[in-house]
């Protein structure tokens, strides 16, 4: 710097100049020369000096007047920031050290740049006026950070007029540390033995995928390892809802919570009962027992019941929790029939099996009448009782002066209707006709039919 005063009367003799820098705690410097000008070196740049210059006579005694100035020396471009440390102080945050960079009474502020690599930086500026200590580290804490990742950081001053220094750099992993569980998973393309799993997973820490599943049948998981982000699950069960986990796995084996999602598969028809058989038999139910489909057993969430009265072709089809037929006619020939169904209605064959009910008491037969009568031949006719009709096997007819069975031929019934003629008799006689109804097993019936008739004359 060249210190230049004005012309005075103190060009004669020494001159004494004095310089230290303005507003700090500065030692004062000063040099003597017989020239009129003189140049100062070793100034600090951004910095106000005080510059004084004092006549000196030759006897060393210094004139009672004093030439003073201040003067700004000019700005140079701070230097890079000088041992930069960057230290993992928790899991997602990192503190930066750093001594003062050249030239630090230009520099107004530091700028702190840090970013993963590959990524878009973040830009913050630290430690402005004051607050800056040139006699001392500087630091600054940088959180919150991603788990996972590799971090460069770099460190530049700022000067006055807001001009960037060169950078200094550091790079800085932050460890591991819970993933967090996968955003969203989605079950979709399903069919009766696969569906595929799918879910959006963290951005950091993610190694692989645990994938788990179980049904609601077998008391045990299925596991298995995933690397990708989707999964198809097969070789499973048709009509049967699974339970799907996924968790995602860190590079050292840390866990996040599982997240869980269930759907079912689609449906097949269930596979015929088997080893059906009837176990009890009464006048009026038929008690059926059969075990499950081996086929696709899950899929039968319900079962179809047929009763199908052999003698009349009469069905009736229902279904039902219990295994019972109720509400039979005794004596009658029936098959019973049953097949699974799923819960969409699809079918499986039907099995089956015949017996034949019990018999019960029969009631007196029905509307007995004469509709054809002579002098020697009555003609009867009636209906086949209300009760328990089916087990009046045969009738027994009597007469005042008689009797007789009336009965099928073997292997068959008798009609719902029933007609015969009774001969031989005499004319103008008053006759008291009886008709009682006998089960299969030769029991008669606790009441009949009668009707008095007189033949013609």
């Amino acid at each position: 710097m060249h210190s230049q005063p004005s012309k005075t009367d103190l060009e004669e003799n020494q001159r004494e100049v004095c310089y230290h820098a303005f507003g700090y705690n500065a030692t004062r410097i000063c040099d003597t020369t017989a020239q009129t000008t003189f140049v100062i070196t070793g100034l600090e740049p951004c910095v106000a000096y005080e510059i004084e210059v004092t006549s000196v006579a030759p006897s060393g005694s210094p004139s009672t007047e004093t030439l003073k100035f201040l003067l700004n020396t000019d700005e140079i471009l701070p230097g890079a920031p000088k041992n930069l440390q960057a230290f993992l102080t928790a899991d997602t945050e990192v503190t930066l050290t750093w001594d003062e960079a050249d030239h630090a009474t230009c520099i107004a502020q530091y700028a702190v740049l840090y970013q993963e690599i590959e990524t878009t930086g973040v830009l913050l500026f630290v430690s402005s006026g004051d607050q800056i200590n040139v006699f001392s580290d500087h630091m600054v804490v940088i959180r919150p950070l991603e788990p996972c990742s590799n971090y460069n950081f770099k460190v530049a001053a700022v000067s006055k007029s807001d001009n960037l220094g060169p950078w200094a750099e550091r790079q800085q992993a932050t460890p591991e540390g819970d993933p967090g569980p996968v955003n969203i998973i989605d079950i979709a393309t399903i069919t009766t033995d696969s569906m595929l799993v799918t879910w959006d997973p963290p951005k950091k820490c993610v190694d692989h995928f645990y994938v788990c599943y179980y049904d609601e049948y077998e008391a045990s998981e299925v596991c298995q390892n995933v690397s990708d982000t989707e999964v198809l699950l097969f070789d499973l069960k048709a009509c049967t809802e699974y339970f799907v986990s996924v968790t995602v796995v860190t590079p050292s084996g840390i866990e996040s919570n599982r997240t869980w999602k269930n759907a079912e598969t689609l449906e097949l028809a269930p596979g015929e009962p088997e080893n059906l058989q009837i176990i009890d038999v009464t006048s009026s139910s038929i008690d059926v027992q059969y075990d499950p489909p081996q086929t696709n057993p899950q899929c039968a969430v319900r079962y179809d019941y047929e009763i199908t009265d052999l003698e009349m072709g009469e069905r009736s089809l229902e279904s039902r929790l219990d295994n019972i037929f109720s509400d039979l006619k005794s004596c009658t020939n029936y098959e019973a029939k049953v097949r699974a169904v799923s819960g969409g209605g699809l079918t499986s064959a039907w099995v089956s099996e015949q017996t034949t009910t019990l018999e019960d008491m029969p009631s007196a037969p029905r509307n007995l009448q004469a509709p054809f009568v002579t002098n020697t031949d009555v003609d009867l006719l009636w209906y086949e009782p209300e009760i328990n009709g089916r087990c009046a096997h045969s009738y027994n007819l009597t007469w005042n002066t008689g009797s007789t069975v009336i009965a099928p031929s073997p292997g068959e019934n008798l009609n719902f209707q029933v007609e015969t003629t009774v001969s031989s008799l005499s004319p103008c006689t008053s006759y008291n006709f009886a008709v009682t109804a006998i089960s299969p097993n030769g029991i008669s019936a606790d009441s009949n039919a009668s009707i008095n008739i007189t033949t013609t004359c």
